[in-house]
């Protein structure tokens, strides 16, 4: 596993090579939020590629912004300045409509809270991501189904979330985050809210991903033993230690 640093003043006027193979290119990236006291920076200049079928981690120290970082692959957050593409969709140019067909079909999202619907059981809870991409109903339920057995989980189909445990509920959350085939998988502290045993198996999960269904997998951690077991390391510095 390699490790590198991806806050680079280095990387301003950069463009992507056009005979790259990355999934993700991202080049001179900086974002900052409106704060009481003013801007608060949280991305500097960051470069960063990954390659089709990479397992990444992003680590870093709380406030260096792997989050943020996520959330604009995932085309949560719109690009402020920089570059950022994604399997050939450059984010800062999409309309509203077009990120929200790009998170539709493009990329599927493991958050640390499982985000589940808990008026849902847990088929719905993947029929919905199905429902937004427009699959007729006998389609999608057949397709939830079929997640739930691949995550280990049939028997739990009717059941809501309050009735599963972190460890379950992580594996719908995973097999929601594949309903619609996605290239790109993008994890937020998956294991984060789980015991030992439970994070295991879900990140045993998230590592077959690229050989499974040729996924490209990018992981925020702060555990480093889950950094040390993906193929990269991104180290993200607080922004107050980048030197322009």
């Amino acid at each position: 596993m390699n490790s590198t640093p991806i806050h680079s003043p280095s990387g301003a006027g950069q463009t992507q090579d056009p005979n790259s193979t990355s999934v993700v290119a991202i080049r001179d990236l900086s974002h900052s939020y409106e704060i009481a006291t003013g801007d608060l920076t949280v991305l500097s200049h960051v470069d960063l590629e990954i390659e089709r079928g990479e397992i990444v981690a992003v680590t870093g120290p709380s406030g260096a912004g792997k989050t943020t970082l996520l959330s604009l692959m995932g085309g949560l957050d719109r690009v402020q300045r920089g570059t950022l593409q994604v399997c050939g969709h450059e984010l800062a140019t999409l309309s509203g409509d077009e990120l929200a067909e790009y998170r539709r079909t493009t990329v599927g999202f493991v958050f640390q809270d499982f985000g589940l619907l808990p008026t849902l059981n847990a088929a719905e809870n993947i029929e919905l991501a199905l429902t937004l991409a427009g699959v007729a109903r006998r389609q999608r339920h057949r397709r939830a189904l079929e997640l739930l057995d691949q995550v280990g989980l049939s028997a739990r189909a009717d059941h809501r979330p309050s009735a599963l445990s972190g460890g379950e509920s992580q594996r719908v959350a995973i097999a929601r985050a594949l309903a619609n085939d996605p290239q790109v998988v993008l994890a937020d502290e998956p294991t984060g809210n789980l015991d030992e045993l439970a994070s295991g198996r879900i990140l045993a999960m998230l590592m077959e991903l690229p050989k499974d269904r040729g996924c490209t997998v990018v992981m925020v951690t702060h555990n480093t033993s889950i950094a040390r077991q993906c193929d990269r390391e991104f180290v993200l510095a607080s922004p107050s230690e980048v030197v322009s």
